[in-house]
């Protein structure tokens, strides 16, 4: 590597770009090629060795194994993103429940990710304190009911709330419900403008792509063109039974893990460490093979024993094969 990782970071995904072997560049795939010296372009993207660790930890405390790892946003913008806006820039801006993240993909590589720590929850949260009904009760009226464009909002058509601590519900109009969300979603927007701009990310061709949960609510393509003031749409996942926003990045994983071929596997276990441990495990492999394999020869030279417990549960014929033998004996020794 060109450059020492800082002691605090740790690579999360490696993504090879081409290999040189004795100088001739732009090789794809090595394998089974001649040479002396071997060297790879790629990017490589780290994060904080916590968030890393702690990851890892609530993924085994489940019962899973990790045999690769990716960025979410690289993963999205299989699913996300066409070839053209891949190619020449677009912005993925995917709003979860917990969080929402803009990303900056350009020349089919991941060159800007940044995260508001602010999402769907918020929202909800939002809507049950200043309408005081309860958290179930508010992600059911933002479901229904919500819309992230006030002005767009009916004024006649009211909706009904239950209020902690009275027996009759309230009845609020659809407007006061979408000031509320509009709000929250103005503020996220906000701030991950400036860092989009700082970086020249919202002059990129493909304008920006909404995806997660929050992008199915009305009018939220309306209120992001307001505030970026670029090109917005949104994408939903054609396949059936997932035609849902926050089903994206979730086909984004399945996706970039169909397509991923051999040498991006083999760099990243290079870069992680994992070809060592194969190469530990090898003779481990070797030895019980061999000792599988050994006992067969010695059950069919030495050990008469399990034949003849192969025979006890089918006494009938070993009765008739008996027999058998003593008829032969008397003719031949």
């Amino acid at each position: 590597m060109v450059q020492n990782l800082p002691s605090e970071r740790e690579v999360v995904s490696l993504i090879p770009k081409q290999f040189s072997v004795d100088g001739f560049n732009n090789i794809r795939d090595p394998r089974g090629m001649i040479g002396v010296r071997l060297e790879m372009k790629g990017l490589i993207y780290t994060a904080p060795k916590t968030i890393v660790h702690n990851t890892k930890k609530a993924i085994q405390q489940a019962g899973l194994n990790i045999t690769h790892k990716v960025i979410s946003p690289m993963a999205l913008s299989q699913v996300v993103l066409d070839d053209g806006e891949s190619d020449f820039g677009a912005v993925i801006i995917d709003m979860g429940a917990g969080q929402t993240t803009a990303s900056v993909v350009h020349d089919h590589n991941l060159k800007l990710s940044t995260v508001d720590f602010e999402g769907g929850d918020y929202v909800t949260h939002d809507i049950s304190v200043v309408l005081n009904t309860t958290i179930e009760n508010a992600s059911q009226l933002k479901l229904y009911y919500g819309n992230a464009d006030s002005s767009d909002a009916s004024t006649e058509e009211n909706v009904s709330v239950e209020v902690v601590g009275k027996s009759d519900p309230e009845s609020i109009s659809e407007e006061y419900l979408a000031e509320i969300i509009e709000a929250r979603l103005e503020q996220i927007f906000t701030r991950l403008k400036d860092p989009l701009e700082d970086a020249g990310a919202l002059s990129l061709p493909g304008g920006i792509v909404l995806t997660g949960g929050v992008a199915a609510t009305p009018n939220v393509e309306k209120l992001a063109k307001q505030i970026f003031d670029v090109k917005v749409k949104s994408y939903v996942p054609s396949q059936m039974g997932m035609r849902y926003p926050s089903y994206s990045l979730g086909l984004g994983l399945v996706t970039y893990a169909s397509r991923l071929n051999d040498i991006g596997i083999i760099a990243d276990n290079v870069v992680n460490g994992a070809a060592i441990s194969l190469r530990r495990s090898a003779p481990q492999a070797s030895v019980q093979e061999q000792t599988v394999n050994e006992p067969e020869p010695k059950t069919v030279r030495q050990d008469p024993e399990p034949k003849k417990k192969a025979q006890e549960p089918k006494p009938e014929k070993g009765k008739k094969m008996s027999k058998v033998k003593d008829f032969w004996s008397k003719f031949f020794d």
